[in-house]
């Protein structure tokens, strides 16, 4: 046999391996999903204002939040999911975490990275292509959510939460409630909450900290200076949790996971300038995504 049918059944071989999923693999994210289903249709129902516990037809009502939110995350973790297989890299299927959390009924989705990323370019590709998703998702459901959202005084929804802005969500409030008063504040629609924790979650996932998207975006584009943007990191998010306390649960999470980037297969790979282009539309989406301030109660 020459070496070029040896090469080619090896590449075979090996793009069989990296595509392979078994079926235990496959049963599991489906049972999350449904779980994490049943956990959004729960709690979107309590934002729509009813009980589902006291009729449980209640729950169907909370079916545009749910629909809402797990659209976006399914659309972030299947981008990933597939441009990592465009580039041989082993990685799981997504796998949703249903909670009780009385929110938004889940703690969101992950995929496992099974084998190294080949290099640099591909780190900023698989990154970027999860939040580049969702935050193309949430901004439809913002301002479909915001059509159908009201203004109400700070008196009737006292001791209720209030929601940060970001600088999008910000923007795009004030072009359908351009004229808020000081004392009011707008309720949003469960789809425009949905479209909220979208752009949240598309900003944390975008912090330039050790496995988080933002981490291999940063790395694949800083390589060995990547450090100092994470030190930066961690300096701004401890001096916002003394704001929101929220920030410092976060941190000790990615501390616990790892700061550390591990290198790609080939770090010294030039990156083109799509490739920095790319990293750039990351970063300015962790700008417009960012709320530094997320939730407070009202008093």
């Amino acid at each position: 046999m020459n070496k070029e049918v040896l090469d080619s059944n090896f590449e075979k071989a090996h793009e069989d391996f990296v595509l392979k999923i078994s079926q235990r693999e496959i049963f599991t994210a489906i049972i999350l999903f449904a779980l994490t289903i049943l956990t959004t249709l729960i709690v979107g129902a309590f934002h729509f204002g009813t009980n589902p516990f006291s009729n449980f037809k209640n729950i169907w009502k909370g079916l545009p939040f749910s629909a809402t939110l797990l659209l976006i995350l399914l659309g972030h973790e299947l981008s990933h999911f597939f441009t990592a297989r465009h580039y041989k890299v082993r990685v799981s299927l997504p796998f949703f975490l249903p909670v009780p959390h009385p929110l938004i009924g889940t703690m969101g989705a992950f995929i496992r990275i099974k084998s190294p990323i080949p290099n640099r370019r591909a780190l900023i590709r698989i990154g970027l292509s999860g939040p580049l998703i969702s935050f193309l998702l949430a901004i439809p459901a913002v301002i479909i959510g915001l059509k159908f959202s009201k203004v109400a005084s700070v008196a009737e929804i006292q001791g209720g939460l209030k929601i940060g802005s970001s600088l999008v969500f910000y923007l795009l409030s004030r072009i359908f409630f351009p004229q808020t008063l000081e004392n009011a504040d707008i309720v949003l629609h469960p789809v425009a909450f949905a479209g909220w924790l979208g752009l949240f979650v598309t900003a944390i996932n975008l912090l330039p900290l050790g496995q988080l998207d933002g981490g291999h975006i940063s790395y694949g584009f800083l390589s060995k200076y990547y450090k100092y943007l994470t030190i930066f990191t961690i300096v701004v998010l401890g001096v916002l949790g003394l704001l929101w306390p929220g920030w410092f649960l976060w941190l000790i999470l990615v501390l616990a996971l790892g700061i550390k980037h591990p290198k790609s297969i080939n770090d010294a790979e030039p990156l083109t300038t799509t490739d920095k282009c790319l990293a750039v539309i990351g970063f300015v989406i962790l700008i417009v995504s960012f709320v530094p301030v997320p939730m407070k109660i009202f008093y």
